[in-house]
């Protein structure tokens, strides 16, 4: 069998990553309220009275477009430029690859 592993750390060392990751965690949250601002002024645009078919039916088709995009399993420099292709212009919020804000957006749009 393998051998024990000494998995004592000391309790500055801990104190630390804990606010590291605390840290971390405000910078994502802060992240993605932002992007899903950004996905609501989008959305604002494309919802009410004002709102027709045909906006609805492109809508549908972008989402099919960024969803089709995610399913054949790219490097991440590939969906920037699958994204660039498809005519999206906007960088992903800091922290979030190019898939991740793509399933995000597909998701809040569908």
């Amino acid at each position: 069998m393998g051998q024990k592993k000494d998995l004592a750390a000391r309790h500055e060392d801990l104190t630390k990553l804990a606010a590291d990751l605390d840290t971390m965690q405000e910078h994502l949250t802060r992240q993605v309220e932002r992007m899903d601002r950004a996905v609501d002024e989008i959305e604002k645009g494309w919802q009410g009275p004002a709102a027709s078919g045909e906006r609805r039916d492109f809508v549908a088709q972008l989402v099919g477009e960024v969803r089709g995009l995610l399913a054949l399993g790219l490097q991440e420099s590939e969906y920037a430029v699958g994204a660039a292709e498809l005519g999206m212009e906007v960088e992903p919020p800091d922290r979030l690859t190019v898939s991740g804000w793509l399933a995000l957006v597909a998701a809040r749009l569908a």
